[in-house]
């Protein structure tokens, strides 16, 4: 646009000065006319705008004049986002469009990842005949498109679990609970526990108020947690994610689903029973986006639910995480990282 402009400015000195020199009346007329047409150029240009209707439609774009004036170069700028591994590709299409007419302009949506792709219009750019005034406008044309992960079938590796009846009642041997059917440990009266949990019969045989705490219920749920957290700024890459995407899609089907959304870091859980409840939550996962954090998936849903309330844990991610081994619970946990060759599952007891 420099360059037109400079040349645009440079020929009406040098008609100028060629005037002056022959007062030839030609000389006068071009520089007034080359003066001139970007002048009407970007008026036509204002008008044809409002009468312009650019359209997204998969892998196009659809442009239809409804003026009979046309456009001598339009500029159209395509922003695609990857909501998922925050990839972000800028696509510039160019076209002349007559009056009375329809063009269709034609892009690639990429496919190497997996991820909720936002495709917008963010600019729309009308040039005069020599480039020299551009007219901007903006666009709210923006539309969504899913790519999915392939599932695979998984090579699964399962040390010994502590659990050995699934389908029967287990509790935590770690943390009280609130299920009086089951004693955690008995302990010493203090001010506020409750009358009813007094173990009176230990209470006359040691000569003081001894009080029952109740047991922690495990439910016999496996819970899967996806990191979308970066700690300490070391940002995974797009292989990466898509790799743990594609893990936690495999393993995803009635299960429990959880991880913390990066565009409003919170965290977010969805209880899986149907092939519909399925699609709706990882649709969601695949707009989850990434952000910097200090704490992880692991301790943002321990402060809202308490990791015991499932009996299977399992994390996918990127690295093991660091606090993995503080964590003062008995579950089953597994840990899915994104650099295994095959999906490999270890339960670790911790």
């Amino acid at each position: 646009m420099k360059k037109n402009r400079c040349l645009w400015m440079v020929s009406m000195i040098f008609l100028g000065i060629v005037f002056f020199f022959t007062l030839n009346q030609v000389f006068l007329i071009l520089d007034i006319v080359i003066l001139l047409l970007p002048i009407l150029s970007l008026g036509c240009n204002r008008q044809v705008a409002k009468k312009l209707q650019i359209d997204i439609s998969n892998e196009q774009i659809v442009i239809k004049n409804y003026s009979r004036i046309g456009v001598p170069k339009l500029v159209i700028t395509v922003r695609l986002n990857n909501l998922l591994t925050m990839e972000e590709n800028k696509k510039y299409f160019s076209c002349c469009l007559e009056g009375k007419k329809e063009e269709i302009l034609k892009f690639e949506i990429p496919t190497n990842h997996c991820g909720c792709i936002k495709i917008k219009i963010p600019d729309i750019c009308f040039y005069d005949i020599w480039g020299v005034f551009p007219y901007h406008i903006l666009s709210e044309k923006n539309m969504k498109i899913n790519i999915w992960p392939v599932p695979f079938e998984q090579e699964i590796v399962i040390k010994e679990s502590s659990l050995d009846d699934l389908d029967s009642m287990e509790y935590s041997t770690k943390k009280p609970g609130n299920d009086p059917g089951e004693m955690f440990d008995i302990k010493d009266y203090m001010p506020g526990d409750k009358l009813s949990s007094i173990h009176w019969k230990l209470s006359g045989k040691y000569d003081k108020l001894m009080v029952i705490r109740p047991g922690l219920p495990l439910e016999n749920s496996i819970l899967l947690l996806f990191e979308t957290i970066n700690i300490d700024g070391q940002m995974a890459t797009p292989d990466e994610i898509h790799k743990a995407a594609t893990i936690f899609f495999s393993m995803g089907r009635n299960h429990r689903v959880g991880w913390v959304d990066g565009y409003t870091g919170r965290f977010v859980v969805f209880d899986i029973s149907s092939e519909d409840e399925f699609i709706g939550s990882m649709s969601k996962l695949l707009l989850a986006g990434y952000h910097k954090d200090k704490e992880n998936v692991w301790m943002q849903y321990e402060q809202m639910y308490e990791l015991e309330q499932n009996a299977h844990i399992v994390y996918v991610g990127h690295q093991s995480p660091q606090d993995i081994e503080y964590l003062e619970h008995e579950n089953l946990i597994t840990v899915l990282l994104s650099h295994y060759s095959q999906a490999e599952l270890y339960y670790l007891e911790v």
